[in-house]
């Protein structure tokens, strides 16, 4: 997925060379970090994820694992008087702490070696490397401090693929380090060579580089992927504070982005002054990725708990949801039912076409651009063919030119009354047609909630109206003004944050780029739907109105998010039910990606556009004359010149909207109210 850059390549082609020297005899590996690595932020995280699972299994919610397990190493390393401590010294240690039982203990100690087992994966450049040494038909040697176990560690290699080594020199099994310098010296006897002639390779630059080079050997630094991520200036200035206290879930899964799209390219320093380093792949699966994790783990959890059976996720902003939703739903063994439903707001506009003062009020029910065409407003919010007579009574009150916009678009709805009775006759079929469609799609309300991106909750509110009864609802996020009295007997949740005033969220979160990443881009909105004789519904869609390098670059991302999922789906398949991560959490690098976004990663959008038809707006996120444009921060972002990240988001680029300004904003307001 991620392409191998030029430099990374040549960095390869250099460290082959030094293998392939005919002085070189002996070519060594570190294993974690370097030939095998886990999904974690910091290693530790493995003992949090143990300390889940046997809370359940051994039924005791108030286990604190972690903090024994640490504190059982620390204390078997303090009394050993060997250079490296076993698992079973350890655990011996956690007994005497914690007065656990025999069997108890044993299953803890199997239940880590599992989890150690279950995601422990192969390195991408420690395989390339592997592989290179290999071919070389010079001894490959592997030299780790490590406390697991030597014949744990030999199935883990091979069954990553790093099978055919020569020797394994392991700290827990020779009870010397490299950290001491004494298994350097140790691999020197055993084979019989001279120090200038072993090549070392790891990701720790005190133990693999320092100790390897104080014994005479040539060591080479990997970085570690995590590493490699922090470096990124964006990723730190989202990440480095908070780091440690994430959830569980959100250093998994962060565990899991690292090692698939930071991995590879470590020896690239021209990318690190951004958040995703200009790459549409590593924006999906780690941007992307996180974000719909995140919600679509909400979605199927909050409806288990509503006892919902069917889900609708609404075109289009649902595709790619509704997608992952599919591939999580294999592991939760859930029945409850996703669908694809067809909505717009073309397709619901004849739905609020009731009354005749809808007529006056359709500029404030849904917005009008306005350089719309007097034509184009006619026949797509007021559904009239233009005749003879309709042209005469426009004239008569000044509306001559049909192909300019009126130069008031309030006034000229109002002029339009007259037409009132004629333009609610039009839509009466339609709307029909369509109130039988979603009659046959959401057949029983009780049990069905619909899925969308939220903002005013428009299908929600006219299915509500026109049945009479409560529609259910979730959305990514909604306006304040979004509840009015006929649905509030509804179940309608957000997954960011309760309604806010529009102020709130738009400049913030940039609603155009979430919908982009989200929505499906192959077709264009559905305008209108029809019945047949057989009854079936056919639709008519608008033509594509996302460009074809719009179309292109969400393509790219939305199938890395799609790789996200997958690659999540194999590795956690046992431990989906542990893993969770606040939305707030879910959003942090596309938050601080749309609101303070790097030079490199605001290029991917620029001369992206689309349109929306009934509404009349066309978008260009970032024009290529980086004129006014929808998409303001990156058009600065690419007026800077010369790449940089900012750390802290300016005057000019609005700060994100979190959990923490709403309470900060709420704590104000209240003190305020207390003072008085």
């Amino acid at each position: 997925m991620i392409e191998v850059s030029k430099k990374t390549q040549n960095r390869i082609n250099q460290l082959t060379g030094f293998m392939r020297n005919p002085e070189v005899k002996v070519i060594s590996f570190d294993i974690f970090d370097t030939l095998l690595c886990r999904p974690v932020v910091k290693p530790t995280d493995l003992f949090d994820l143990v300390e889940e699972i046997a809370r359940e299994k051994l039924e005791k919610p108030f286990l604190e694992f972690s903090t024994l397990r640490k504190a059982a190493e620390k204390q078997a390393r303090e009394i050993c008087r060997e250079d490296e401590v076993t698992l079973n010294e350890i655990y011996s240690e956690l007994a005497k702490i914690a007065q656990f039982p025999e069997d108890a203990l044993q299953e803890l100690k199997d239940l880590e070696l599992t989890v150690e087992r279950d995601l422990l994966q192969p390195r991408q450049i420690g395989t390339k490397l592997f592989e290179v040494a290999r071919s070389t038909g010079k001894k490959v040697v592997i030299t780790s401090d490590m406390y697991l176990p030597r014949d744990f560690i030999v199935e883990q290699l091979e069954r990553c693929g790093f099978a055919g080594f020569d020797k394994l020199y392991l700290s827990s099994d020779l009870r010397i380090t490299k950290h001491s310098g004494r298994l350097y010296r140790h691999l020197l006897a055993d084979l019989e060579c001279e120090a200038r002639q072993v090549v070392h390779f790891g990701d720790n630059k005190h133990t693999d580089i320092l100790k390897a080079e104080e014994n005479g050997l040539s060591a080479y630094h990997l970085p570690k992927a995590i590493d490699v991520f922090l470096d990124h200036k964006g990723n730190r200035a989202v990440w480095y504070k908070h780091l440690r206290e994430l959830e569980l879930g959100a250093r998994l899964l962060l565990g899991l982005s690292i090692n698939s799209v930071f991995d590879i390219n470590i020896f690239d320093n021209e990318k690190r002054d951004s958040l995703f380093a200009g790459n549409a792949n590593v924006l999906g699966y780690y941007g992307v990725g996180l974000m719909v994790f995140g919600l679509t783990k909400w979605i199927m959890q909050q409806a288990e708990a509503d006892g919902f059976k069917e889900i609708h996720f609404l075109a289009r902003d649902g595709k790619l949801p509704m997608q992952a939703f599919d591939k999580l739903k294999r592991l939760s063994g859930s029945d409850i039912q996703a669908n694809y439903l067809m909505a717009s707001r073309s397709l619901c506009y004849p739905l609020q076409m009731n009354e005749p003062e809808d007529v006056s009020l359709n500029p404030q029910r849904l917005y009008v651009h306005p350089q719309t065409s007097i034509r184009t407003l006619l026949e797509t919010r007021l559904g009239l063919s233009i005749d003879a007579g309709i042209k005469a009574q426009l004239a008569q009150k000044g509306y001559k030119k049909l192909d300019h916009p009126p130069e008031s678009i309030e006034k000229f709805f109002v002029d339009c009354q007259c037409f009132s009775h004629t333009s609610l006759r039009s839509f009466e079929n339609e709307k029909q047609t369509i109130l039988d469609y979603y009659d046959v799609q959401i057949s029983d309300t009780k049990t069905t909630v619909l899925f969308d991106i939220g903002y005013r909750a428009r299908v929600q509110k006219l299915l509500s109206g026109h049945w009479k009864k409560p529609v259910h609802a979730y959305y990514l996020m909604s306006f304040s003004d979004m509840h009015p009295t006929y649905f509030s007997k509804a179940v309608t949740r957000n997954y960011l944050f309760p309604p806010q005033a529009r102020g709130w969220i738009t400049p913030d979160y940039y609603t155009a780029i979430l919908e982009l990443l989200i929505s499906d881009v192959e077709s264009g909105s559905v305008l209108g739907v029809s019945r047949n004789t057989d009854g079936e519904f056919n639709f008519e869609f608008e033509d594509n109105h996302i460009n074809s390098q719009g179309r292109n670059l969400v393509r790219t991302m939305q199938d890395a998010c799609l790789k996200f999922f997958d690659e999540y789906v194999q590795l956690f398949e046992k431990y989906d039910k542990y893993i969770n991560i606040l939305p707030r959490t879910s959003m942090k690098a596309l938050e601080h990606f749309m609101t303070a976004p790097s030079r490199l990663d605001a290029e991917l959008f620029k001369n992206v556009s689309f349109s929306n038809g009934i509404i009349g707006d066309t978008f260009t996120f970032i024009r290529p004359d980086l004129g006014p444009s929808y998409w303001q921060p990156g058009v600065e972002a690419l007026s800077r010149g010369k790449e940089t990240y900012p750390a802290q988001s300016s005057s000019t680029s609005p700060r994100p909207i979190t959990y923490q300004r709403i309470r900060s904003a709420l704590a104000r307001r209240l003190r305020r109210l207390l003072v008085r």
